[in-house]
């Protein structure tokens, strides 16, 4: 039984075409640096879905904060809020690096529904591993809560 959900197409190289009025995104980074591709996606996304983005921002001050500091004044630490390691969980960042998958998956989802255009990512393979994954995240929500969209990453 087929699933609604996402459409991701993976390609390698440049792409031969891309989806009229997509909203592109080139999340290839210098140095690998946790998070610095997904901060370039949520950045577009920013532009193309800003209702989607103040949302998510405003009910997760802290998790944006962590990925952009200093945007937010005033907003709690989010190692004050994720909890303490446990027997499964060894390090309190496994924690924090949840919490940022879970909200830049939710902001990808929403901002492709709100702005009913496919996402494409560039230089996938030179972003960082946790942007990818964060990505990945979002792709697994799509598929489970049946999100419309589309979502290509290229090489």
């Amino acid at each position: 039984m087929a699933q609604a959900g996402i459409a991701v197409s993976l390609h390698r190289g440049a792409p031969r075409s891309v989806p009229a009025r997509a909203i592109e995104v080139d999340a290839g980074v210098a140095l690998p640096v946790a998070f610095g591709g997904l901060r370039k996606i949520l950045q577009q996304l920013r532009e193309h879905a800003p209702v989607a983005v103040k949302r998510a921002t405003e009910e997760h001050l802290a998790v944006w904060n962590r990925l952009f500091p200093g945007s937010i004044q005033g907003a709690p630490d989010l190692s004050d809020l994720a909890l303490s390691p446990s027997e499964r969980r060894l390090h309190r960042e496994s924690e924090q690096t949840f919490w940022i998958l879970n909200l830049a998956a939710r902001i990808i989802l929403d901002a492709v529904e709100e702005s009913g255009r496919p996402l494409v990512i560039r230089n996938a393979g030179q972003s960082d591993l946790p942007s990818l994954r964060g990505v990945m995240r979002a792709i697994e929500w799509a598929r489970i809560d049946g999100h419309p969209g589309q979502v290509l990453l290229f090489d």
